[in-house]
């Protein structure tokens, strides 16, 4: 079961993420309209209960923790401190078998980032919605995304 999303805010803003690189940076610019694009979702999410939580894949939790010992993301707390509360805000969603398999069967059209496979299976065999910026996976229609 995961907090509501009012819970998920203040986590977010006791552990602020600031992504580091300069306004040139797409990768930078994309990571910032990613952040607001995602505070907008959870205001406006303010109100769900617990039961229609937000979840993760479990990969998104290497992924973290490999952009900040990359210097790529301040997350302003260890990554221990910072990887244990999102576990505590989100759900995170175990990559199983069929997870794998269902990656391996996603469109050429979708990224061929291996993580990012798993993340959009994960939300396919899951049945959720994915937040996401990145245009590559909207255009390819193969996951219901948000925005």
């Amino acid at each position: 079961m995961i907090h509501e999303a009012k819970d998920l805010l203040e986590a977010i803003e006791k552990f602020e993420i600031s992504a580091e690189g300069d306004s040139d940076d797409k990768e930078h610019d994309s990571a910032v309209e990613m952040a607001t694009a995602a505070r907008t979702f959870l205001l406006k999410s303010a109100e769900r209960k617990a039961g229609g939580g937000l979840g993760i894949s479990a990969i998104t939790l290497y992924e973290i923790a490999a952009m900040a010992a990359k210097g790529r993301i301040d997350l302003r707390a260890s990554p221990q401190a910072f990887l244990g509360e999102v576990e505590r805000r989100f759900v995170v969603k175990p990559i199983t078998g069929e997870i794998c398999a269902e990656a391996t069967r996603l469109p050429d059209a979708y990224p061929r980032d291996p993580m990012d496979r798993l993340i959009g299976a994960t939300a396919i065999v899951e049945g959720m919605k994915l937040i996401t910026a990145d245009e590559a996976i909207r255009r390819s229609h193969a996951v219901d995304t948000v925005w």
